[in-house]
Formats: structure tokens, sequence, C-alpha cells
């Protein structure tokens, strides 16, 4: 069988060495031109939006008579807010893989057949490292995206009158120089002992946990993939409701866009932001068992997720 791979965020760790032990051809990229999925049997994409032009490959699959293979590509994801209103994109691919039963409990709430979603488990939490000496310090992962974000800057600032060590965990493409990163908001210049990784790169969830191995308190915009690797190793997580709606790429549906948080996150304004950081690094034990539920439900206790994902590429319809 012929396997093409669209690589991102490293949730494909892996599954190429997998495939090729059995037998299979592989091509695992980046990016891909349309042309190259007639060649393949399969095709293993981590979206499927319209933003990027992901639904359109997914389509032109299927209209190959190909298998498409959606991934999950990242924590906590608000898969209502792109199948349901505003966009109405209904899952496209013939199966997902999802990390958890949280996951598979909102896709089914949102009518997507059983038959059509996996339980896989999640890479992500193979690449956490244990904790090291360190001093008391706040790591603070700002929010992504390839538009300004002020709010990270507003979250920085208020932090920062707290005196306590800070490590800013940022999101940086390698190929832009981050001296003119056309993205001021992420700018490693405006943060404190900023540490950037690129979601392309092979070392990017390395970077991630290593940054973790020094946290003591995770403070964010929304709970995300960072908090739930913080979550796995009981970290506290803190999350700051300051978000101010905005059209991503001029799209005015973005307006009503909502994140999705559980239980295991503080989520408080941006004036009691620093009061939370405090208690959080006073009490560490404080929701420590949603902390534990969180990452269950996520995946977390599924250890061989790069086989259960071959698994289910493999599959005969």
């Amino acid at each position: 069988m012929k396997i093409l791979i669209i690589k991102y965020n490293y949730i494909t760790e892996g599954l190429e060495e997998e495939l090729l032990k059995r037998g299979h051809q592989v091509t695992s990229k980046k990016t891909i031109h349309p042309r190259e999925i007639k060649k393949h049997d399969v095709m293993v994409i981590w979206n499927e939006t319209v933003l990027g032009g992901s639904r359109e490959l997914v389509a032109i699959a299927k209209s190959l008579g190909k298998k498409t293979v959606l991934l999950q590509h990242g924590g906590f994801q608000n898969y209502k807010f792109r199948i349901s209103e505003p966009f109405n994109e209904n899952l496209l691919s013939d199966v997902i893989c999802v990390w958890g039963e949280r996951d598979k409990k909102n896709l089914l709430e949102l009518g997507v057949p059983e038959n059509r979603i996996f339980i896989t488990g999640s890479p992500i939490f193979k690449h956490l490292k244990p904790k090291v000496p360190h001093e008391k310090t706040i790591v603070f992962a700002t929010e992504h995206g390839n538009e300004d974000i002020p709010e990270n800057l507003c979250i920085a600032g208020t932090i920062r009158k707290l005196g306590i060590n800070t490590i800013t965990k940022l999101l940086i493409p390698n190929e832009q120089n981050i001296e003119s990163y056309d993205v001021p908001t992420n700018n490693p210049k405006w943060y404190d002992n900023p540490v950037a990784s690129d979601r392309f790169d092979e070392n990017h969830l390395d970077i991630c946990a290593e940054v973790l191995s020094k946290a003591d308190v995770v403070v964010s915009l929304s709970e995300s993939t960072f908090g739930l690797m913080a979550e796995a190793l009981d970290i506290p997580v803190v999350c700051a409701d300051v978000w101010i709606p905005k059209a991503y790429h001029g799209d005015e549906r973005y307006l009503n866009y909502y994140r999705s948080y559980s239980e295991a996150c503080t989520k408080v304004k941006i004036d009691k932001l620093n009061d939370a950081i405090k208690y959080a690094l006073k009490h560490p034990k404080h929701l420590r068992e949603e902390r534990k539920k969180a990452v269950e439900e996520s995946g977390g206790n599924i250890k061989d997720s790069v086989k259960n994902i071959c698994d289910v590429i493999c599959l005969k319809e």
C-alpha cells in the first residue's frame, strides 16, 4: 500500500518507520501538491479546515477514491466550532484518530458515527521529561497564530509584576528571521527568557518538554496541548480570560471563536491572574485529581499511539 503522510506538530512521529516495517511504501512531507495524492492509496492529514487548503486536499483524495485518515493535532480540540456553527465543516475524512475518550465523546455528540472515530492516544506524552532542580519558575506559553495577538503582551506584562523567574515559550517558524518577525506580539524581544520552537521541526516537542521540566506553574490564554503536557507532569495550569474577539485572516466568523477548557485548569480574569498564580505556587496539589482525569481522558494512559494510528491507517474498509 502507498501511504502519503502530511507532517505537522510532530504528531506523525514514528508513523513512517512503523509503516515501512509493515511493508508499505511511505511518503512523508510537510506540504504536498494535489497531484501527489493520486499516486497513493491512503492520505494521512492533520486537519481538514478550509484555512490553509487542507479541506480541498481531503476532497480531492475522496474524489479519487483514496482513503483519508485525519489525525487530531492538539489537545482540548474545539470540534463544535468547526463541525457545527459557524463553519459547518462536517467530518470529511473517512476516519479520525483522536487522543482519548473526551474527544470521542465530543464528536459523537456532534453526530459523527462511532465507526469513524478511533481512540489511539497521542505521541506527545512520551516526550515528557522529569523535573530538574530549578528556582521557582512560571512558564508563560503564548497564544500562537499567524496574526497579531496583543493579549500575549497583556499577560506578559501582568506576570512581570510578580517578580518571579519566568520563561516564555514561543512558537516561531524557523524560516522566519525572528529579528523581523511579522507577528509583533510573538517577537522574542518583548518577553522574559524566551524559548522558541517550530511545530514543523523534529525537536519541537522535546523543547516543550525541556521547558516544562523547569516549570512550577504554566500560564496561558488557553489550556492547549502545552497545558495538557503540563498537567501530565502534575503542573498547575492557569488560563487568563482576556481574549478579545477578532476576525482571523479577515474571516468574521472567528469573532465567535471560543476555547475548550477542562476542570483541570484555573481560568481567571486578568485582574485576578497574579493571585491565581501565587495560589497555584503555594498549593501545587490543588486540582491534582482534575489534572489526572484530564490527562486520562485525553489518552495520556495509552502507551502505543504509533501502533494504534498505524492500525487505523492499515485498516481495510
